[in-house]
């Protein structure tokens, strides 16, 4: 008796075994496939001008004060478009915050000092600060960027939107642009996300790969899309993407008491964010190919 319940118990263990490897199998996508190149880290700081008394000598020293991810989406001419959160560009249309005391040429040359651990070759009398954007490729080049078009999580009265994306732009980066999904995934569906959460970004390698699952698309919390994947700070903005590795969602929030609990715009938000600033730029000749908007 107890031979024969040995043999059905093996005979289980392998044919659910024989299963499970069978289901791998066919779920088995090839991540070399991701378009890690088009994914980028990016770093929001403050550029400080610094110069002299006539103005003939300046120099720029950026002090970094936050960081996170996005996707390359498109090229036009010798720019490139990188679609992130827009809370990462919201505070660029906001004051730049200058530290107190700069109010003499010893402060101003001290704070210089600090920003990067040594003197400026000349004597400074003033400076001038502003919003500076980089976008950090996968092998560590770094590109000034802008922000053309900027949707945040909230308007001006407070009110959650659900849109949370932005849209910078930079000189040309070498790598072949993101492709916009045409449909939505349905609930279940497997997704990807290349992210440098805590500024995490490996040269040739790019950030963290993760996988998921798309949970829903809950009304409850502004038509966003929520997805089983990690996140921390500076995840926000990386692309997530379908089995074809086409782009369908944003990461810009994490739910903090639920483990791998992440939501984002979706998709029809993404592409109508992107045909409005395209539209309103009057560049649609830059727009990712495919792009539509409902009326």
């Amino acid at each position: 008796m107890n031979r024969i319940f040995l043999n059905i118990q093996r005979t289980l263990i392998a044919t659910v075994s024989a299963i499970f490897l069978m289901g791998c199998h066919a779920h088995q996508v090839n991540l070399n496939a991701m378009p890690k190149r088009a994914s980028v880290k990016i770093d929001a700081g403050i550029a400080y001008t610094f110069c002299d008394k006539d103005n003939e000598r300046c120099e720029t020293r950026v002090r970094m004060v936050s960081s996170g991810s996005g996707g390359i989406i498109s090229h036009h001419r010798d720019v490139s478009f990188t679609l992130t959160a827009g809370h990462l560009c919201d505070h660029s249309t906001g004051d730049v915050p200058m530290p107190p005391g700069l109010n003499s040429p010893e402060s101003i040359n001290a704070f210089a000092t600090w920003i990067e651990g040594h003197p400026l070759g000349f004597p400074a009398t003033s400076v001038h600060a502003r919003w500076a954007f980089y976008i950090v490729d996968i092998d560590e080049n770094r590109y000034f960027s802008l922000p053309v078009s900027i949707s945040p999580p909230q308007d001006a009265l407070g009110t959650q939107t659900g849109v949370d994306l932005c849209l910078l732009a930079s000189q040309r980066i070498p790598a072949i642009p993101m492709r916009l999904a045409m449909v939505q995934p349905q609930p279940g569906d497997r997704v990807y996300n290349s992210a440098a959460p805590a500024g995490v970004w490996f040269k040739g390698e790019g950030g963290m790969v993760y996988e998921g699952r798309l949970s829903s698309i809950d009304n409850s919390i502004l038509n966003n899309a929520v997805y089983t994947l990690p996140a921390a700070p500076g995840s926000s903005g990386s692309i997530i993407l379908d089995e074809n590795f086409r782009v369908v969602g944003v990461v810009s929030a994490v739910y903090l008491r639920v483990p791998n609990y992440t939501m984002g715009p979706n998709l029809e938000q993404i592409h109508c964010f992107l045909f409005n600033a395209f539209q309103q730029g009057k560049a649609m000749e830059a727009a990712p190919p495919g792009l539509s908007c409902p009326d």
